[in-house]
């Protein structure tokens, strides 16, 4: 290190020390108020005297005009809470009373008997089983695989089971193998009570499952419908917007010898 670059060093060095020092002294001595402090003292200069100089309010919270469980303490300083976070409270005389708002309700879905379809009755019979099947409730668990030649000897077998997670349940891409096609409009707007159809082209004679995870009934009284193509290649079904359904319903369309799933919305509002 050169003389020029070592009187340098020493000399920023004594800077900083005596910087140091000063601030230390001073914190020490009181010569600088914490910002609490501060915005306490300039809140209270500000609000709790008159154009006479006579109190008005006797603390923050009646400075701020709310109480003392809507304050909350941020690096030191009071604060509003809703300044400073989404769960805010807010002041009590300007908050809403969400407890006195009046929402209309969308109703309840409607009850199904036991022996409303093949679909049902099987349903609520594997149900009854001791170790009843997950895959027969829900989309997260995987069905039996998909057997064609079993299907093409016994369709009704496959199709009287309900199985809402056949919608992940697609061809792998490959030679000769096509994707399933829309053969109906994919958005829909309707009033609760109001019926859409869905359509898809398949292969004659296949199996297409259509799936809701929300609101609202298909052919077979059921979220989950799987049906079979007809003889133009045509796989439908009724979706009904019955009591209980309300917003935008997502519906999802797949079939085991097609790849790729299809996706329907239909957005329900209340009637007037």
């Amino acid at each position: 290190m050169s003389q020029l670059s070592t009187k340098s060093f020493v000399i920023l060095t004594s800077l900083f020390v005596v910087a140091v020092g000063t601030v230390l002294f001073g914190m020490k001595n009181g010569w600088f108020d914490s910002a609490d402090t501060v915005v306490s003292e300039n809140i209270a200069a500000d609000s709790r005297t008159n154009a006479n100089g006579q109190p008005t309010v006797a603390s923050l919270a009646e400075a701020l005009n709310v109480g003392e469980e809507d304050l909350t303490v941020i690096g030191g300083i009071k604060r509003e809470k809703r300044d400073v976070g989404f769960n805010s409270v807010g002041n009590k005389k300007t908050r809403p009373d969400y407890s006195k708002m009046q929402f209309r309700s969308p109703g309840e879905s409607p009850r199904l008997k036991g022996n409303e379809n093949p679909q049902v009755s099987g349903l609520l019979a594997e149900l009854k089983q001791e170790n009843k099947p997950l895959a027969a409730v829900t989309s997260y668990v995987k069905p039996e695989p998909f057997d064609r030649e079993e299907y093409d000897k016994n369709p009704r077998d496959y199709l009287d089971k309900v199985r809402p997670g056949r919608i992940f349940d697609t061809a792998k891409p490959g030679p000769g193998v096509t994707p399933l096609v829309r053969a109906s409009q994919n958005m829909f707007t309707v009033l609760q009570g109001e019926k859409v159809v869905l359509k898809v082209n398949a292969e004659p004679g296949s199996p297409v499952t259509f799936y809701t995870g929300q609101v609202g009934e298909f052919d077979n009284r059921l979220s989950t419908y799987t049906t079979q193509a007809n003889e133009e290649g045509i796989a439908s079904t009724t979706y009904h917007a019955t009591s209980g359904t309300r917003g935008l319903i997502e519906i999802a369309a797949a079939s085991p010898v097609h790849t790729g799933q299809l996706q329907f919305f239909v957005r329900v509002s209340l009637p007037n």
